[in-house]
């Protein structure tokens, strides 16, 4: 099959109200991971399933475009293990950012550096964006490794920029461009 939104052990794919039901079971059982929370943004208040309910079901209603991209990671025998999304989009500059989130049990597999992979080939190749930039939290040294892996050059931080857990830390700035991404990961097959 050849599906670029597919890779080696994950496949990209839209989220479904089974996804939704999916998440409402998690918050019902308190299944709740505050600290993967803080890796990615900062620990909400607990919350009801059905206070999210609607955003989710209105969030599936969406169609997936560049600007408005929020996909499911799940495993190639269809078990969803997170999720990534297109965070900001800039057209007129080629610039894109993403989040990504992977639930803990699936961590330290590779999931999430295939499932960046694919993102980035798509929007480099696809729709002719030149720069993919993230920002990660200094504490966050999994994702700094993870980020560092795929090629991302650290580009510069705002120091002590976050406030979690009693401390302030620094918010780095990553990017990787087209020509970098590429000639990283030579297994992608493009023209540039």
């Amino acid at each position: 099959m050849n599906n670029i939104f597919q890779g080696e052990k994950i496949r990209l794919r839209a989220r479904t109200l089974a996804d939704v039901e999916r998440n409402k079971a998690r918050i019902e059982k308190s299944n709740y991971d505050t600290e993967s929370d803080r890796l990615c943004d900062t620990i909400h208040l607990p919350y009801s399933p059905e206070s999210r309910k609607e955003d989710w079901e209105n969030e599936i209603k969406k169609f997936n475009n560049w600007e408005n991209c929020n996909l499911i990671i799940e495993t190639l025998d269809n078990i969803a293990i997170g999720g990534i999304c297109i965070t900001d989009a800039d057209r007129t500059n080629g610039t894109f950012s993403y989040g990504l989130g992977i639930s803990r049990e699936h961590w330290q597999k590779g999931y999430a550096s295939e499932a960046i992979k694919l993102l980035m080939n798509y929007y480099f190749n696809e729709l002719r964006f030149h720069k993919c930039n993230i920002t990660v939290f200094d504490y966050n040294e999994a994702s700094i490794a993870l980020h560092k892996s795929l090629g991302f050059i650290e580009e510069g931080r705002q120091r002590e920029s976050k406030y979690t857990n009693g401390k302030y830390y620094d918010l780095i700035f990553y990017g990787i461009t087209k020509k970098e991404f590429y000639d990283k990961h030579k297994s992608f097959n493009t023209v540039l």
